[in-house]
C-alpha cells in the first residue's frame, strides 16, 4: 500500500507524554477526605471522572462523594455488582429525581483500567460514560442515597475505598466536558473549568494532594496501598488528533488489557469522519510530523510501520474498533512487527476526509502501548 511504504519512510520526531506511575489502593471502611473547599461549588453543570479497576472480589461499593450543607450533593460510585452509580442535588434540597444507575455488569471486572464519567448537563439531563462510550442517559428518575446515608455534616468531600478497587486519577470540572462518545485522556492538567484534580502522583504516605484551585490537601484514614504502575501494561495517547470536516478531531483508545496471554485487547477510535474507510497502523516509535491534514504520530525506526489489515469502515458518527490477536502480529511469530512481553508500540488509526482539503485524510492522535506478559 502507498501510504503504508511513504509512513515507513518518516522517522522519530517529537517525545511522548509522561506516563502515570502510581494508583491507590484505599482497603475496605478507609477514607481519602478533604477540607470542605477543596471542591467548589460547581452549580448543575459539572462533570465527575476518573480512571480506575478491580483487580479481584470485592464488596459494597467504591468512589466519591461530595456534600456541603444546603449547598450541593454529587457522587460516583461503583458497586460489587458492576453497577455505575451516580447522583447530584443542588439547592433546593429537594432530591426527587437526583440518582440514577446502571444495569448490573456495566463495569468489566477484568484487571484492566477503565474510565467512568458522569457529566450533568445545565437543562437537568445527564450521562454516563464508560471508556468514552455512552452507557446511559436521560432525566430525572427515583431518589436515592448512595455513600451517606442521612444528610449530616460527616459526609465531606471524599473517597471511600474497598478492596481490589484502584485509582489512577480523579478529576471535578465545574462544565460537562462531553457531550457525545469521546476517546479519554491517559492524563489531566488543570485548566480554568477544574474544581478538584487527583493525579495520585505521590507514591507513598498519607497525604494526597489536590492539583485544582483550591490547593489544599487530603488524608488517608485506615488502610491503604499505593501501587506502582511502571511501564508494563500501560497506554498513554500522546501527539496530536487535527480536526477534521466534522469536529475536533479523532481519538484513538484501547479496550481490554495489553497482556498477552489474555490475548482479549484491541483499539477504538472516535470522532473520525462517519461512514469512510480507515486503517489501524503501529510503529516501534513516537512521532509527530505533518501528514495530511492532521500529523503522523507513529515511526517506524529501524524496522518499518505495520498495518492492521484489513481496511474498516467507520460508523455513523465515526467510531470503529478492531480486536488484535497479540499471538497472530501482521509478519507472523518472530517478524519484526511481533508484539513481545515488554515491548512497547505506537498506534495510530488513518481515515478517508475528501471534505476537509486537498490530501483528502487525516490521522487521530497516537496510543503508546507497553505490553507485558
Amino acid at each position: 500500500m502507498r501510504l503504508m511504504a511513504k509512513l515507513g519512510a518518516l522517522v522519530l520526531l517529537g517525545p511522548i507524554a509522561t506516563a502515570q506511575d502510581w494508583a491507590l489502593e484505599l482497603k475496605t471502611g478507609s477514607q481519602l477526605l478533604f477540607p470542605w473547599d477543596s471542591i467548589m461549588n460547581t452549580g448543575g453543570t459539572a462533570t465527575m471522572e476518573g480512571w480506575f479497576r478491580v483487580v479481584g472480589p470485592f464488596s459494597g461499593q467504591m468512589g466519591f462523594t461530595r456534600y456541603q450543607g444546603g449547598a450541593e450533593h454529587k457522587e460516583l460510585i461503583l458497586r460489587d455488582d458492576g453497577r455505575i452509580a451516580w447522583l447530584y442535588a443542588g439547592q433546593p434540597w429537594a432530591h426527587n429525581g437526583s440518582c440514577r444507575e446502571t444495569a448490573p455488569g456495566v463495569f468489566p471486572m477484568d484487571n484492566s483500567w477503565h474510565h467512568v464519567a458522569f457529566v450533568r448537563q445545565g437543562n437537568n439531563t445527564w450521562q454516563i460514560y464508560l471508556d468514552g462510550q455512552n452507557v446511559h442517559g436521560g432525566g430525572p428518575s427515583g431518589c436515592c442515597w448512595l455513600t451517606c446515608s442521612t444528610i449530616n455534616a460527616s459526609c465531606p468531600s471524599w473517597i471511600s475505598g474497598a478492596d481490589n478497587v484502584q485509582m489512577r486519577a480523579f478529576r471535578v470540572s465545574s462544565v460537562a466536558r462531553y457531550s457525545s462518545n469521546f476517546a479519554p485522556q491517559d492524563t489531566w492538567l488543570s485548566d480554568g473549568d477544574t474544581a478538584m484534580l487527583i493525579p495520585l502522583e505521590e507514591g507513598a504516605g498519607a497525604t494526597v494532594f489536590d492539583h485544582g484551585p483550591a490547593a489544599q490537601t487530603g488524608g488517608i484514614s485506615g488502610e491503604y496501598e499505593w501501587v506502582a504502575l511502571g511501564p508494563d501494561c500501560d497506554t498513554q495517547n500522546y501527539c496530536v488528533g487535527a480536526p477534521n470536516s466534522i469536529g475536533t478531531g479523532a481519538g484513538i483508545a484501547s479496550f481490554g488489557a495489553p497482556v498477552l496471554t489474555d490475548n482479549y485487547w484491541g483499539l477504538s477510535v472516535a470522532d473520525a469522519c462517519p461512514n469512510t474507510p480507515g486503517l489501524f497502523f503501529y510503529g516501534p516509535e513516537s512521532a509527530q510530523i505533518p501528514y495530511g491534514d492532521g500529523f503522523l504520530c507513529v515511526g517506524g525506526g529501524a524496522t518499518q510501520i505495520y498495518r492492521l489489515a484489513p481496511v474498516i469502515s467507520t460508523d455513523d458518527v465515526g467510531r470503529a474498533r478492531r480486536r488484535v490477536y497479540l499471538p497472530q502480529p501482521p509478519t507472523g511469530p518472530g517478524g519484526s512487527g511481533e508484539i513481545t512481553p515488554g515491548s512497547t508500540w505506537h498506534f495510530q488509526f488513518w481515515y478517508r476526509d475528501t471534505a476537509a482539503g486537498a490530501t483528502g485524510f487525516n490521522l487521530s492522535d497516537g496510543l503508546q502501548v507497553a505490553f507485558c506478559p
